[in-house]
């Protein structure tokens, strides 16, 4: 299984005990990849619970992978795209009672290339500027579902606009 759920027994200092669950899920990368321009490029992808919405580029880390190289392939896999330019926006787990971090990266400096994604994945590559993707995540239902999208979004554009000025 890919995410499973543990239980933990916690004993207090006064004697009683309780139940803590704990969701272990693996490791994984987004990447918001950054156009000469300044624009972002996202995807958008058909999820069963979902319908067609937008994401950025992720996956899960490999066993014995580190977070760069995943953030790397993931980006060539799924949209057949390089970058000369790195930056650890976050690193995180998604929830208190979650193990499993989560690594965002900023991709600068990037180039095209040829894009392999596995057979399940139908994804199509949107170029959007910072102002378009805040207010699709506005919208009630704006195609922005996925918190680690919009984290991984907000971080990258925090982080530009702090570089910036």
């Amino acid at each position: 299984a890919v995410i499973s759920i543990r239980e933990d027994t916690l004993l207090y200092q006064d004697g009683t005990q309780d139940i803590q669950q704990v969701v272990q899920a693996p490791e994984g990368v987004c990447i918001v990849p950054i156009t000469q321009n300044g624009t972002i490029i996202v995807t958008k992808e058909y999820r069963h619970n979902h319908g067609k919405i937008f994401g950025v580029p992720m996956g899960k880390m490999d066993k014995g992978e580190m977070s760069l190289d995943a953030a790397k392939r993931e980006l060539l896999e799924e949209l057949g795209i390089t970058a000369q330019k790195w930056t650890l926006l976050s690193m995180h787990h998604n929830g208190m009672h979650e193990e499993g971090l989560n690594f965002f990266f900023l991709a600068e400096e990037i180039s095209h290339g040829i894009a392999s994604p596995e057979d399940d994945e139908e994804i199509e590559l949107i170029e959007m500027t910072f102002q378009e993707a805040l207010r699709l995540m506005d919208e009630k239902g704006g195609g922005f579902v996925d918190l680690r999208t919009r984290g991984s979004i907000w971080s990258a554009y925090i982080h530009l606009m702090h570089r910036n000025s």
